[in-house]
């Protein structure tokens, strides 16, 4: 992993070793910890993502961001309905800090 920042956004490059698929999760090293606030909070720590491979998705067929079978139009065209989980399946950890990583306590997290 190569990480650095520029007058735009901090940023890390992820490499294949960092990536790892087992049997029922796909585990994700992040520069980024996981309470970290998209251009808010400053970043503190690495973290380990995991995906549950046998998370079943929401299904929005038509990409306007509610569940397809909750989805109701009333009278007057109004759509309402369950907001799609775009988190679900997702776990993040926070690796412990004596891993050596070293905060960068004067970037915050951004992406393009």
């Amino acid at each position: 992993m190569t990480a650095g920042c520029n007058a735009d956004r901090t940023f890390a490059t992820l490499s294949p070793h960092l990536i790892d698929v087992g049997i029922n999760y796909l585990a994700i090293i992040s520069p980024i910890n996981c309470a970290a606030v998209k251009s808010t909070t400053t970043i503190t720590n690495a973290s380990v993502r995991y995906y549950l491979m046998s998370t079943v998705q929401d299904v929005d067929a038509n990409y306007n961001g509610l569940v397809d079978s909750t989805e109701v139009t009333s009278a007057l065209g109004v759509t309402t309905g369950t907001a799609v989980d775009w988190d679900k399946g997702w776990t993040c950890n926070d690796m412990p800090t004596a891993w050596n990583w070293q905060p960068d306590l004067t970037n915050t997290w951004t992406y393009p």
